[in-house]
């Protein structure tokens, strides 16, 4: 759609060189209130003789009826504040200041009647001063410095709303929107959009929202809403198109979910489109709908032989157990007898005998009390372990019917891979993470080694797509040296600063922003590093400090020990630019972020963080980093042994954390990093 064409007007190209309003407050002094008695020789009214000689107004015609004009035109000039002498036309319907350098919009609280406005290609930075213009139904403010959508909010009538590039972020502002019907964003900063955005614009036909950062296809059904939505585009040839244009199944999500479309970007849509659409999309969740009742079937047949095992080993313990009662009850019998027998009055020697018999009674007493107690609490401990599997069950289930339910919201654009042992990615993921667990680092909590329980691939087209390009923007990707700065690194979450869902939502979205790192007291950008310790000790020391336990605590069932042995870590793909080692003085500290971008550089930062381990920032403009794996349930911390703990920190002491350069060419030499990646 092309950009409506603006008033004519006889002189529509002059260029308005006397417009220059750097002093218009100085100019508007002298301006009479009454029009009539204006002249345009007064050089405080240059601002007025120009925009009247741009429109063919001559001095005469604007004193016998200034107010009687419908349109104003001026175009391509100097023009940095909107002119006071806007306040005489009061009859004006149609005004447009374009390809000037306005800086704010002002002085039309006299147009009341204005229903068209241009203000497009200025150096607008916030919507304002149309709080009286309650007649206006377009509004064209594309290519300004706008950066949120606000001040509208007495527009009643406004029907075409041009917002193109801009530096917009966010989709709000439109209450009170009630008669819109065009809205255009396209070419702002937008990547997401709330589901009740468009609650105040029912009437909404035409809405462009292409060549911005729209990533996933769950802002659809946000849109999905707008009940009188025909023409919705996310790609056009004249701004480009979102991320999420360039996903699989494209148009069979948003043609089932926004089923009124009549044209999708640049397509016309027709009825046997939409019933294709909607059949695919049923069949698709058909199949994940059967795949949910599949596992949650093999989930309750799981438990229900987790409960006859129980039941069974229960009820060997309970013969066992009778068994112990029995014959503690006879020798309990033997020995009050003993008690109300008389005294033996033979010799030493029988006496003795008697003596031993009775301690020998007491022996097999105890040994058997000692039985009946390790019985009870083997069926006590049955029981906690049969709770403890049905929730790590019903977790993992949950688990897996998130990540089925991700996949179908998303079109499969993301999906998580288990892996297997017999994968070689599986085996590399183990080698990497080992190689880069040092037992040293965690015998203050008391943790020796490290067991992989569960690694996942995680394949998200939109994060690859964007690390990929980024990466083609920054190197030369046809000199394959460039690889020596790809790096895997880890990503952790410490409980102290972000959910435990972080993770997730990391998958999902990619890193969090900066500015929300530094809105935790942090630097401004994402912590990544290739030492486990680092990454995960923040948590582990977390839920030590919130449930109260020590290091001697941690190979017992109590509250929190298990969840500080069972831990998770991304692992992602990394290009590391421009890195620096941490200065001396600032340890355990990161160099601020400024500090390491250059002019025209802005890849990648690195700093040496505590205890001579590396440290990889990802600046703001390259925190897409492409998430390669994910360890779902990745690993278990295993208890130090009292008996091993001398050897174990020799043993840490002799390999030590190392250096960063230490550290790296081990990690290289791993096969995964080599000769698959």
């Amino acid at each position: 759609m092309p950009p409506p064409k603006a008033p004519d007007s006889p002189q529509s190209g002059k260029e308005d060189s006397d417009s220059d309003s750097d002093s218009d407050d100085a100019l508007s002094l002298g301006l009479a209130e009454d029009p009539t008695m204006l002249s345009f020789a007064d050089p405080r009214n240059m601002a007025l003789k120009s925009l009247c000689a741009d429109n063919g107004i001559s001095e005469e015609k604007f004193k016998r009826g200034a107010g009687a004009f419908e349109e104003l035109e001026s175009c391509f000039g100097r023009m940095v504040t909107m002119p006071r002498c806007l306040r005489h036309f009061s009859g004006l319907l149609e005004l447009n200041i374009s390809c000037q350098r306005v800086a704010r919009i002002s002085n039309l609280d006299n147009c009341v009647n204005l229903q068209a406005l241009w203000l497009h290609e200025n150096h607008i930075k916030r919507i304002s001063g149309l709080s009286n213009c309650r007649q206006l139904k377009q509004l064209f403010l594309w290519q300004n410095h706008i950066e949120k959508i606000e001040g509208l909010e007495r527009l009643e009538k406004l029907e075409v709303l041009w917002l193109n590039e801009n530096r917009i972020r966010k989709v709000e502002g439109l209450k009170g929107l009630g008669s819109l019907k065009t809205l255009w964003l396209a070419t702002n900063r937008i990547a997401r959009i709330d589901a009740d955005v468009f609650a105040a614009t029912p009437m909404l036909e035409e809405l462009n929202v292409s060549a911005n950062e729209i990533g996933c296809f769950r802002e659809i059904p946000s849109i999905a809403r707008l009940p009188n939505l025909r023409h919705l585009l996310f790609a056009d040839a004249l701004h480009g198109s979102n991320p999420v244009a360039m996903l699989c199944n494209y148009q069979t999500y948003v043609l089932f979910h926004v089923s009124q479309l009549h044209k999708l970007d640049n397509m016309m849509l027709g009825d046997e489109a939409k019933h294709m659409a909607e059949a695919t999309y049923m069949k698709k969740k058909m199949y994940y709908n059967m795949r949910i009742k599949t596992m949650k079937r093999n989930t309750t047949n799981v438990i229900k032989v987790a409960v006859r095992a129980k039941k069974n080993c229960v009820s060997q313990i309970n013969l066992s157990l009778n068994v112990l009662v029995k014959t503690r009850k006879d020798i309990q019998r033997e020995i009050d007898e003993r008690q109300h027998l008389p005294a033996i009055t033979g010799g030493e020697q029988d006496e003795e005998a008697a003596q031993r018999s009775e301690k020998l009674l007491e022996g097999k007493r105890a040994t058997l009390d000692d039985g009946v107690k390790h019985a009870d609490k083997a069926a006590q401990r049955m029981a906690l372990m049969l709770e403890e599997f049905k929730s790590r069950c019903f977790r993992l289930l949950n688990f897996s019917i998130s990540n089925l339910i991700l996949e179908l919201e998303t079109g499969g654009n993301i999906r998580l891979e288990e892996g297997k042992p017999s994968d070689v990615w599986y085996s590399s993921c183990v080698d990497l993470v080992q190689s880069r667990f040092f037992s040293h680092d965690f015998r203050s909590v008391g943790i020796s080694s490290i067991k992989i329980r569960c690694v996942s691939r995680v394949h998200n087209r939109f994060l690859r797509n964007r690390f990929d390009q980024t990466l083609e923007s920054t190197v030369n990707t046809n000199d394959s040296s460039y690889k020596k700065s790809l790096e895997y690194l880890f990503y952790g979450v410490n409980p102290d600063t972000h959910p435990s869902a972080e993770l997730q939502r990391v998958v999902e979205d990619g890193f969090p922003e900066a500015e929300e790192w530094e809105g935790h007291g942090k630097d401004a950008a994402v912590p990544l590093t290739n030492s486990v310790s680092m990454c995960d000790l923040p948590r582990v020391r977390s839920i030590m400090r919130k449930h109260k336990i020590d290091a001697a605590d941690l190979g017992s069932d109590v509250g929190g020990a298990v969840e500080v042995r069972s831990g998770k870590l991304l692992i992602a793909k990394v290009f590391l630019g421009k890195y620096t080692q941490e200065r001396e003085g600032t340890a355990g500290s990161l160099l601020k972020a400024s500090e390491y971008s250059s002019a025209g550089t802005h890849t990648a930062a690195a700093a040496a963080a505590a205890a001579a381990s590396f440290f990889a920032v990802l600046l703001l403009c390259f925190c897409c980093a492409f998430a390669a794996l994910l360890l779902t349930r990745p690993f278990d911390l295993q208890p130090a042994c009292t008996t091993r703990c001398t050897a174990c920190a020799r043993a840490t002491r002799s390999s030590g954390s190392g250096s960063f350069l230490t550290t790296r060419r081990r990690c290289r030499s791993t096969s995964w990093i080599t000769s698959t990646r």
